[in-house]
This record gives structure tokens, C-alpha cells and sequence, in this order.
């Protein structure tokens, strides 16, 4: 077979779209996955019903321990604040991890320190409903360990694939984890 310029020029003409092709099949792809990760939080994201959840219960926490203490207790406002930053529709991820957290702390003093409270006590009802969502609240959360679990397999498999180290060469950047330094 004789080999043409024609040839020659058809074969750099296949190797480039292939190129082409790849380079922006792996960008798409995984710039998709990461939109995906860090929409995790948005209604259709799938945290969303965690983080609802989280926030409905951290209110209601916040209802009982108000007929308690004072309405300028700063847990009390931190509590309030938090659960509202859950239920606003924030989709910024390191700001609900961050609020999950106040919430989880928040609940394990009110577990300690309301039960000694003398109104407190006096209430079967405010005591059953603080034991309820303190004992929820204060475990720490999956949302945190769910979200960071997310971030490190896509970044794993962005930095260790061809498409992934394709996609990188054009532009798709590793996604921080949180809790660490950008």
C-alpha cells in the first residue's frame, strides 16, 4: 500500500477529532458530576432530605427550650439561626455543614442543661419532646460524612482516570473537601 499525503492527512485529520472528541466528552462528563456534588444540597440534590429533616427537628427544639429560657439565651438564638440557615434553601455547602454542626453542639448542652431546669421538669411533655430531639440532634450527622464522602470519590477518581486527567488538563478543577484549607 502506497502511503499518500492524502492519507497521512486523513489519519492527523481522525486523530485530531478523536482528540476533540475525547477532550470535550471528559470535560462535559465530569464537570456534570461535579455541578452534581456541589448541587448536592439543592432541592433535588441528594442531601436534601437530610437537611430538611435536620432543620424541621432543630425548630422544634428550638419551640420546647424557648418555654424554658430566656428568649436572649445565645443557644437558644444560635439554634434558631442554624435551623433556619437549613430550612432557607442555602445550597452553599461548607455554610450548612458549618450550621449542622452549631446544631449538633447546641443540642448536646440542651441535653445536659435543660433536664436540670425546674419549668423542665415540671413538664412530661417538654422533657419527652427534649430527649426525643436531643438524642436525633446530637448525634452527629451523616450529612457531613455523606457530602465529604461525595467530594473525595469524585476527586479520586477525577485525579486517577484518563478522562478524569483530561478533563483536568481542560479546566475541571478537584473539588476542596470540607473542613480543609483551599
Amino acid at each position: 500500500m502506497k502511503i499518500s499525503l492524502s492519507n497521512i492527512l486523513f489519519a492527523l485529520l481522525c486523530v485530531a477529532l478523536l482528540g476533540v472528541a475525547l477532550g470535550l466528552g471528559s470535560v462535559r462528563g465530569w464537570s456534570a458530576d461535579r455541578d452534581e456534588i456541589l448541587n448536592a444540597f439543592s432541592a433535588d440534590g441528594e442531601l436534601h432530605t437530610l437537611l430538611e429533616n435536620r432543620g424541621m427537628d432543630a425548630a422544634n427544639l428550638c419551640v420546647v427550650a424557648a418555654r424554658h429560657l430566656p428568649e436572649n439565651d445565645a443557644d437558644l438564638l444560635a439554634l434558631s439561626a442554624t435551623s433556619g440557615t437549613l430550612l432557607s434553601g442555602v445550597e452553599d455547602a461548607q455554610a450548612l455543614l458549618d450550621a449542622d454542626a452549631v446544631i449538633t453542639d447546641v443540642a448536646l448542652r440542651f441535653a445536659d442543661s435543660l433536664p436540670q431546669l425546674t419549668s423542665m421538669q415540671q413538664s412530661q411533655r417538654d422533657m419527652a419532646y427534649l430527649t426525643m430531639l436531643s438524642g436525633s440532634l446530637g448525634r452527629k450527622s451523616s450529612l457531613t460524612h455523606n457530602y465529604t464522602a461525595m467530594v473525595e470519590d469524585f476527586n479520586q477518581q477525577l485525579t486517577t482516570s484518563l478522562s478524569g486527567k483530561i478533563a483536568m488538563l481542560l479546566g475541571v478543577d478537584i473539588i476542596p473537601v470540607p473542613g480543609t484549607a483551599d
